[in-house]
């Protein structure tokens, strides 16, 4: 995936990126079934899911006929079932937080914890969906195929990039300043903690064309992203309490920090002056430079990793033991 040129056709990078992010996802998925129990494995297995839909509903014009919308929707019931359960574990924790002691309601979360669990393993002991995304490179298209209106195949990673990227970013902001302005509601919040997430999630497949000048657009997602996650915490979990009227104070009463912290933070790293600097990154091409170096880079690393394999070849059974 990294070791693509950036200046490789967005058919041959969209393949990689897809098949890079199925083998991330099948590794979280055999370490969740591993360990249902883990918060851990779920929510990186969450995290793995988000990140493959987003690139197959990006790249779905390269797939051939209706896999790319089938294995979303497998998936998305997979991570349906997964926020089920880490929506249990958030709800105890929130409760601790606003120091809410009630023996009755944490042991019902602990029991109904414990159900989804054993349903999530169950789910995930299924062969049927793994052997789906084992077989998936079936299903790339290995020529330009048909490439919609959004994408051009045959053209350069970045020039799509830059051609499509930019239009994403207008509306995060857009958006952004509507879901923080005064009297917004958390619908507008909860949609527009949605699309920032999608855009995090296709900034990062993109960034191996824009070598690191990406960064510190997905640093301050990532922060956005935890801002509004925990409001939306508070909601999940006030779903789980609604007949506790004091448990459901307890967690409302969280919520006004959070959004005044959300609203804080959006006034300090998205200023309205980042809407052009945003812009000016995502359409600045990596130079020549920069691009000879990113390819020298990976071409002397695949070389030291070609002569480590050679020399370990060499050594003798006793060496190799050391």
């Amino acid at each position: 995936m990294k070791d693509l040129k950036p200046s490789a056709s967005l058919g041959v990078f969209a393949r990689a990126q897809t098949l890079a992010l199925r083998a991330s996802l099948i590794e979280k998925l055999k370490n969740a079934s591993n360990s249902p129990h883990s918060e851990e494995s779920i929510h990186d297995l969450r995290v793995a899911i988000r990140r493959f839909t987003q690139c197959i509903r990006l790249f779905e014009s390269f797939f051939r006929g209706r896999a790319a919308g089938n294995i979303r929707k497998r998936l998305k019931n997979l991570l349906d079932l997964c926020g089920e359960v880490r929506n249990h574990d958030i709800a105890q924790q929130l409760l601790g937080e606003a120091a809410f002691s009630s023996g009755s309601l944490i042991d019902d979360l602990h029991r109904s914890r414990r159900h989804l669990e054993k349903k999530l393993a169950r789910r995930l002991r299924r062969r049927k969906l793994r052997r789906r995304l084992d077989d998936w490179s079936a299903h790339l298209r290995r020529g330009p195929g048909s490439s919609g209106d959004l994408w051009n195949s045959a053209s350069p990673v970045f020039e799509n990039a830059k051609r499509v990227l930019p239009g994403m970013a207008s509306d995060f902001f857009e958006k952004g300043s509507r879901a923080t302005a005064p009297g917004a509601n958390y619908q507008s919040m909860h949609q527009f903690r949605l699309l920032a997430k999608r855009l995090r999630y296709t900034l990062e497949i993109f960034a191996p064309a824009y070598s690191d000048k990406l960064a510190p657009a997905l640093t301050a997602l990532r922060g956005l992203q935890d801002h509004l996650g925990a409001i939306n915490d508070c909601v999940t979990s006030r779903q789980l309490t609604p007949r506790n009227s004091k448990a459901d104070r307890a967690i409302r009463n969280l919520m006004p920090a959070r959004e005044a912290g959300f609203r804080a933070y959006w006034k300090r790293e998205f200023p309205p002056t980042a809407a052009a600097i945003w812009q000016s990154w995502l359409t600045s091409a990596i130079s020549k430079s920069e691009e000879t170096t990113h390819e020298h880079l990976h071409t002397k690393t695949r070389g030291s990793r070609a002569g480590h394999r050679r020399a370990s070849r060499r050594q003798s059974p006793a060496d190799s033991t050391r």
